[in-house]
């Protein structure tokens, strides 16, 4: 079944919208706190892709007072992101997401950003006011462990059953006991720090918590896309009609596929959706190379997990069936490649990137992966994509919107990758963008500028 089709069935079998926990004198659904956990198991194979090691806890400590000065000013925006999200651009570590509303709209924002995978030193980050997310989530994993380790939900029963339809049983307590805190807490800080007039998050299903808590004080939230949204994806699609009490107010996308994708068939419980296009993407249009090279370089963009390692086996088969007709070029997620040099010696004859992938892809000709949100992106800077279809998870993630594009390939092996090659490095870089601007809306500045002063006045 694909995802939507397991959501479907999960979600009209069970009364999941009944699934509660008790809390502050408040009923709280969470079914949706669970739904993440569950469909992140059920595609990776086992609930978390990286365990925190005692240094990353170590850092993420040195981390609380990162910027901390800058709590205690008056903001208009808080805007939650990752430093995940930061690119080089001018010398300093934007955020793609967030830094062009916070310095160039005219309204002081407060970056509150998740310093885990990425660090980059205060002075090279281009954020004009940034703390580290690490002091909220000590609070939160202190009060979390002092007063939350009782909580349980009111139908074990249903709990279970809804383990078994998806993938198994999983923490489920941890992940209560990380969104109660997150409301609470937050409902705290926002009686001692003065209140923003909106707040912007990245990623609205890990923010549940302060969802709530900024809309019960009548802050208004706004999600911004930071990567794939289909029914074939967990986060953004439900068969159940769940409370909008969890959800941000609208959400801000980088196209006009996702106004379709939240339509009459999705009962999400947010339905404003204002397409803005990409910072990133609109920069980066600039950027790119349009000569062509006599050996093709072609770059792989990897998932975490058991995904990418399977598509290194791929692409080490593709490298001895390409020989020296093509240079090969892989882009990590997270994981790095000292990871996969130690599992595929084999590997050390295939060069990893260095750079970001927005600095690789424009000068590449084709790029590659499984289901990686880098597919749309690449053909919006004229680069054409070759998707390896591993697990039917090409198709099932991108099939809906990449499919009937002229110049997205959908394979299975390496003589398939080869041929399809061949056609699409004869495609003509103008025409590639244009194809995709349904997807990446252009005019991302004009966009975001004209709708931040709607909102805020």
């Amino acid at each position: 079944m694909t995802t939507q089709e397991t959501i479907d069935v999960a979600e009209t079998e069970l009364n999941v919208d009944c699934l509660r926990v008790e809390a502050f004198g408040k009923s709280f659904q969470v079914y949706p706190w669970l739904k993440g956990r569950l469909f992140g198991k059920l595609i990776f194979g086992k609930e978390t892709l990286q365990k925190r090691s005692f240094r990353l806890y170590m850092r993420q400590l040195a981390a609380v007072f990162y910027g901390f000065h800058n709590l205690f000013r008056k903001y208009d925006i808080w805007a939650f992101s990752s430093s995940m999200e930061r690119r080089l651009i001018g010398g300093k570590y934007a955020d793609k997401l967030v830094d062009f509303i916070g310095n160039e709209c005219g309204y002081k924002t407060l970056v509150v950003e998740l310093r885990i995978f990425k660090f980059f030193p205060r002075r090279k980050v281009a954020s004009k006011y940034v703390i580290s997310r690490s002091f909220f989530l000590l609070f939160e994993l202190l009060y979390s462990g002092l007063f939350l380790r009782r909580k349980k939900v009111n139908d074990p029963e249903l709990l279970n059953a809804l383990f078994q339809e998806i993938s198994g049983e999983i923490d489920h307590i941890t992940v209560i006991r990380k969104y109660l805190a997150q409301y609470k807490m937050m409902k705290f800080w926002l009686k001692v720090f003065r209140k923003p007039k909106v707040v912007f998050v990245t990623v609205g299903y890990t923010h549940f918590g302060y969802i709530r808590a900024f809309k019960e004080a009548d802050i208004p939230v706004y999600e911004l896309q930071h990567g794939l949204m289909t029914k074939n994806h967990h986060a953004y699609y439900y068969n159940a009609e769940m409370n909008s009490n969890q959800f941000p107010d609208a959400i801000l996308t980088v196209g006009e596929q996702e106004v379709k994708v939240f339509g009459s068939e999705n009962n999400y419980p947010t339905t404003k959706i204002i397409p803005v296009g990409s910072m990133i993407i609109d920069h980066y249009r600039q950027e790119k190379s349009n000569k062509k090279r006599e050996t093709p370089r072609i770059l792989f963009t990897l998932q975490d997990g058991k995904m990418g390692a399977q598509l290194i086996e791929f692409i080490l088969d593709l490298n001895k069936k390409l020989g020296d007709n093509a240079e090969l070029v892989i882009q990590p997620r997270r994981t790095g490649k000292e990871y996969y040099y130690e599992r595929y010696p084999a590997l050390k004859k295939i060069a990893f990137s260095d750079k970001d992938f927005y600095s690789a892809v424009v000068n590449c000709d084709i790029h590659s992966t499984v289901y990686s949100t880098a597919a749309i992106e690449a053909l919006s800077l004229g680069v054409p994509n070759i998707l390896v279809n591993i697990d039917n998870q090409s198709v099932e993630q991108l099939g809906t919107v990449l499919a009937e594009n002229p110049y997205t390939a959908i394979v299975s092996t390496a003589k398939e990758f080869s041929s399809d090659m061949k056609r699409l490095l004869e495609a003509d870089s103008e025409m590639i963008e244009k194809s995709n601007d349904h997807l990446i809306k252009r005019g991302y500045q004009e966009n975001i500028q004209a709708l931040i002063k709607e909102i805020m006045e």
